[in-house]
């Protein structure tokens, strides 16, 4: 089955177009790229480090990231396959499914004028690209994460209240208890009831008294106040009061 020169013509023109469309998409996987820190335009780059958005932290220069081999691997191999299926495409509706060496041709010629023309320009405004895509994603996340770190924010501030009452409440009552323990103490003393020299052959062990070989068990308080009587026997009677 003969084709006549018109579809071979249109068949050629749609493969040039095919070819420029072709480009087109592959210079978008290059601005995808950039992300990971691949600069087209240091100049360009340059210049946005020095923007200060509100709101946001400034741009800062990407290094080269270590998946960029990956990502370069993968978006080569997808669009090898992408390009393939469009050129099958091709064929089956503009030639019934004949395969045409010079359409290949007019495809390549496209990806060539598209990069001689369009391409350059597209990537000399890929860090403008790639800035833009950022911001609008940057802030799309920064509003609506908004209302979550504000909630945080106000729960933090409320635990951190009340931990901070709930030490300074513990360290009152450790005082108290510190201060009533020690007057308690002085008022003992003043009593008589601790005894500050007592003789070697009457010391206490354990709430016992060693008289004459054989142990008696007496209580603390007991022995204190024993020992104060026969030490502190001048202490007015009147000081406990």
């Amino acid at each position: 089955m003969s084709i006549s020169q018109s579809a071979l013509a249109w068949l050629y023109l749609y493969a040039l177009i095919l070819g420029m469309c072709l480009g087109a998409i592959y210079d978008l996987l290059r601005i995808t790229r950039v992300f990971l820190g691949v600069h087209y335009s240091r100049r360009a780059a340059k210049r946005l480090q020095e923007i200060r958005l509100p709101f946001l932290s400034p741009y800062r220069k990407k290094k080269e990231n270590r998946a960029l081999g990956i990502v370069v691997f993968f978006e080569d191999l997808f669009f090898c396959i992408f390009a393939g299926i469009a050129m099958i495409l091709l064929f089956y509706i503009q030639n019934n499914g004949k395969i045409r060496f010079p359409a290949f041709l007019c495809a390549g010629a496209g990806i060539l004028l598209y990069r001689a023309t369009l391409g350059r320009l597209v990537m000399l405004f890929s860090e403008v690209i790639a800035f833009v895509i950022e911001t609008a994603v940057r802030y799309t996340v920064f509003f609506l994460l908004y209302p979550v770190r504000k909630l945080a924010k106000f729960i933090k501030t409320k635990v951190q209240i009340a931990v901070n009452s709930s030490v300074q409440a513990r360290r009152k009552s450790l005082r108290r208890r510190f201060t009533a323990s020690e007057t308690g103490r002085g008022k003992r003393n003043a009593c008589g009831l601790i005894p500050t020299d007592i003789p070697k052959s009457k010391t206490l062990k354990r709430g016992k008294q060693i008289v004459t070989g054989k142990e008696k068990t007496v209580q603390p308080h007991a022995a204190h106040a024993r020992a104060s009587r026969r030490s502190g026997r001048g202490i007015h009677r009147n000081i406990c009061k």
